[in-house]
């Protein structure tokens, strides 16, 4: 990347972005903002697993991602650790869906340390990852999550997943009863 950009440019560290699957969030500082599109492109040519890159769109009132580099998957299903899970970008900023597939052995160490009937507290749930899975070992999960376009993304990602037995709740309080 450095032989594309000023010599005095300090290039983003593509490890430590967001990923959810194929997709990359690429939050590039200020001072490389006019070659975001450029390092997407190389992200997308040189890291075999990434096919779209995303970052923060330019305008208010869009889409909530901006396509930089790559197809426009803003609507992708991505199986992850024996789920299945539904993404829409185009509603959903990258950010507030809390899902990394970096994160996934943290959270198989926190869903392996629940018991079968064991209540758990999935708080700012995002899309569900860690409510899905525990629920799916038997746990009773009480998943919230504030965003009400994300909070459709957890509904749907329960549904997909069928864990059985969801009692809603009011929905402008954005609770769900996971896996009971």
């Amino acid at each position: 990347m450095k032989a594309v950009l000023p010599e005095d440019a300090n290039p983003p560290d593509i490890s430590v972005l967001s990923r959810i699957g194929p997709l990359l969030h690429l939050d590039v500082p200020k001072p490389l903002l006019e070659y975001k599109k450029l390092i997407a492109e190389v992200i997308c040519d040189k890291e075999r697993e990434v096919q779209t890159v995303f970052g923060e769109p330019e305008e208010e009132g869009g889409f909530a991602n901006e396509v930089l580099a790559g197809p426009q998957n803003y609507h992708i299903e991505l199986s992850h650790q024996g789920s299945s899970f539904t993404f829409h970008l185009d509603t959903a900023k990258f950010g507030d869906v809390y899902f990394d597939t970096k994160l996934a052995a943290e959270r198989n160490r926190l869903v392996d340390s629940f018991g079968p009937g064991q209540a758990v507290a999935d708080v700012f749930s995002g899309v569900g990852a860690l409510g899905v899975a525990a629920a799916k070992r038997g746990s009773i999960v009480f998943a919230n999550e504030q965003k009400e376009n994300v909070y459709g993304l957890l509904i749907e990602n329960r549904r997909n997943n069928k864990v059985n037995r969801l009692t809603f709740a009011n929905p402008s309080l954005y609770l769900v009863l996971v896996g009971m």
